[in-house]
């Protein structure tokens, strides 16, 4: 009997012909939204063949073998390319999709290129039995004998797209199936704890209709009811532009849960830019439907919202293949993921299938980045059964943007509401150039914040603000905070101004989009056009003013997070030029700005067309933070146990340490030691100094 695995403590062995019957019957029902061919199935079935091999049937049953000494993936690989002739031509493609799943079920996808063949070169079928030459022969067979159509019309690259990502999504299909059935085997009682019961979207539409009946009825109430009307349309891609304080998130999930009833989708994702911002949604979420159906992923996931550690445990299995109806995630998370070749990213992503995908301020994806993912989302719209929402509180001109029209794409967005009259709840001003004290003397009695581009200069800034102003309650909230005194600061920000403290608060981006917080005032660096927007929003939010004063300026000698940014800023300057502050609300200025926004990055190509087949390489270009920090862990904030530091350093161990993470530049190294515990100062009003 040849074994998949065995366990050492108990003295059991796991069936291998059990294993991968059990693995193909799991990925078979994970592909059947998005996987007409053979091609999960067999990955699926044949991708521990490569454990039949003598060596490592004496390795596997071997306590102390090392682990990983022993090869299996890409030796079953080798066995599977020796029936590639056997496979008409039209499906020769496929095959190697097939052998690079198998090769790269633990390491990652290989890119398939020129030099794929050499990476054979030091494998045999020197040891492999007739018999599994023949099961391997009668299984590729199955795919040569396959009627099935997979997409004719595609062309060129956009076919070698098509094949990229149904790789990956076999591929997350087939990881998911192989870990929850060697789960099962190594321990029974977690894998019974994954169990899930998924009620229907019609009773999720209920308890949200329930939970708006909390609410004034308003014309926020007519705008939503508009929009979840059309959740019952027939389409793919859709578009939801609502100003900020009008209630987007709630239309957006009224669209979605009415969508998913009508058309019998999977789940609900909902991507968003900031990690504060994820933390929010997840927490209305979870008011409206329950813990138990509601998953976040992000890095710094606060666990306190779960009652109890069975509750943790059990969603942090969740979070692992995605296994609930309603997914909250970063977009960072999302398309890095979509981009990604490793297997523990791509685990969950055969959940994306038959979904409905809302993506939040996507006016926020990165410029340089926005051609392929919208290619990939039309991708999974057409052949993977995705709705896609993008939704924002800056309308777009994506229907008229000749460099959009370059792209090819299938589908165009159809906007779920004509525009709408908004009463100007601020009006701008420019400042010009400013030094610290010029700008602190335009502060006056009123609430106050006051958003820069540089945690550094934020830092400097707070403690000129503070000297200057002794008798006010004035804060500092930013990225240098660990994400646990960010949350209490806020907190703390809210409380103040609900006393008319008239606190002063400087901050970067952090607090720039998605916060549920009002001031009197905003002062802003320049910034990128839809940033201005978004921090906007932070002022006179709630209308209980005329209009509130949004100020603009820059400083004597500016920096900027990075040149994408910088880039964003001469625009707006150029703008400015233009239209005066009128430009932050004229829809010619706002279409100007995104079609010479798409215009600048049409050329600088960070995956090329003829490399979407090489994972690895698109893997490494694709990055939607190109950081220079690194996350280093606080471990003497209060609630930081000692003991954490001892435990293996796992995925659910990292998500528990991440509130206690700051991002530091990497030139902060010597003050680390080398499991990234931070051995500097960090202080209770700015965390750790820039300075």
């Amino acid at each position: 009997m040849f074994i998949a695995h065995y366990h050492p403590k108990k003295q059991i062995e796991h069936n291998l012909d059990e294993h991968l019957i059990a693995v193909e019957n799991h990925a078979t029902k994970f592909a059947k939204n998005f996987d007409p061919s053979p091609l999960t199935a067999l990955a699926a079935r044949l991708h521990d063949v490569g454990k039949v091999h003598p060596d490592f049937q004496s390795y596997v049953r071997d306590a102390k073998g090392r682990r990983g000494s022993v090869k299996h993936a890409l030796p079953g690989a080798y066995l599977i390319s020796k029936e590639r002739k056997q496979v008409p031509k039209s499906y020769q493609v496929l095959m190697y999709l097939l052998e690079n799943i198998i090769s790269g079920h633990h390491r990652g996808l290989y890119d398939l290129d020129s030099r794929w063949s050499k990476r054979y070169d030091d494998c045999s079928d020197t040891g492999f039995s007739e018999d599994v030459k023949q099961l391997v022969k009668s299984q590729v067979k199955r795919l040569a004998d396959s009627s099935v159509q997979l997409p004719t019309d595609y062309i060129g690259d956009k076919l070698l797209l098509f094949y990229a990502v149904l790789t990956r999504f076999s591929l997350s299909a087939v990881v998911d199936a192989d870990w929850l059935d060697t789960e099962a085997f190594f321990d029974a009682t977690r894998a019974t704890s994954r169990a899930y019961e998924a009620p229907s979207f019609e009773m999720f539409q209920q308890q949200f209709h329930k939970y708006m009946k909390h609410f004034p009825s308003s014309d926020l109430t007519m705008y939503r009811q508009q929009v979840e009307e059309k959740g019952s349309e027939a389409g793919s891609f859709f578009e939801l532009s609502l100003p900020t304080g009008y209630g987007k998130t709630f239309s957006s999930l009224a669209f979605a849960l009415e969508h998913a009833k009508t058309f019998g989708k999977s789940r609900i994702i909902t991507a968003l830019p900031l990690m504060n911002l994820t933390s929010e949604i997840g927490e209305i979420y979870r008011k409206i439907f329950g813990h138990d159906h509601v998953i976040e992923d992000h890095s710094s996931l606060n666990m306190d919202n779960y009652a109890d550690e069975k509750a943790e445990s059990k969603m942090h299995l969740a979070i692992e293949n995605w296994n609930r109806l309603f997914i909250v995630t970063t977009t960072v998370q999302l398309f890095e993921s979509l981009f990604s070749n490793r297997p523990q990213k791509l685990r969950k992503i055969h959940r994306l299938a038959n979904s409905v995908l809302i993506v939040d301020e996507y006016h926020l994806l990165p410029p340089n980045l926005i051609e392929p993912i919208f290619k990939i989302l039309d991708i999974l719209q057409r052949d993977f059964d995705v709705t896609v929402l993008l939704v924002s509180a800056t309308s777009l001109p994506l229907t008229a943007s000749k460099t959009v029209d370059t792209w090819g794409l299938t589908h165009k967005p159809r906007s779920l509401l004509q525009s709408i009259k908004v009463p100007k709840k601020v009006r701008y001003d420019l400042l010009g150039k400013l030094n610290e004290n010029e700008l602190i003397s335009h502060i006056d009695n009123r609430s106050t914040l006051i958003i820069v581009n540089i945690r550094k200069k934020a830092q400097f800034f707070y403690r000129k603000v503070r000297e200057a102003y002794p008798t006010r309650p004035v804060f500092y909230i930013t990225t240098t905070l660990a994400v646990v005194h960010r949350m209490e600061r806020l907190q703390i920000i809210r409380q103040s101004l609900e006393k008319n403290e008239r606190p002063i608060v400087i901050s970067t981006q952090v607090l720039e989009a998605g916060v549920d917080i009002s001031f009197e005032v905003l002062f802003r660096e320049l910034a990128p056009l839809p940033s201005i927007i978004q921090a906007a929003g932070r002022c006179n939010r709630y209308g209980k003013l005329p209009q509130g004063d949004v100020y603009l300026f820059e400083w004597e000698s500016s920096y900027y997070p990075s040149a994408v940014y910088q880039s964003g800023v001469a625009q707006l300057k150029e703008l400015l030029n233009v239209y005066g502050v009128e430009a932050f609300s004229n829809k010619e200025a706002l279409a100007t700005n995104y079609r010479r926004l798409l215009s600048n990055h049409k050329n600088q190509q960070v995956i090329a067309e003829s490399d979407v087949l090489h994972f690895e390489k698109v893997a490494k270009r694709f990055k939607m933070i190109e950081s220079t920090q690194v996350d280093v862990i606080c471990s003497m904030i209060d609630g930081f146990k000692k003991e954490w530091l001892t435990e293996p350093k796992t995925r659910s161990w990292w998500r528990k340490v991440q509130p206690y993470t700051v991002s530091v530049p990497r030139d902060f190294q010597p003050q680390l030691d080398e499991a990234m515990i931070w051995k500097g100062e960090y202080y209770p009003d700015i965390g750790i100094s820039l300075l």
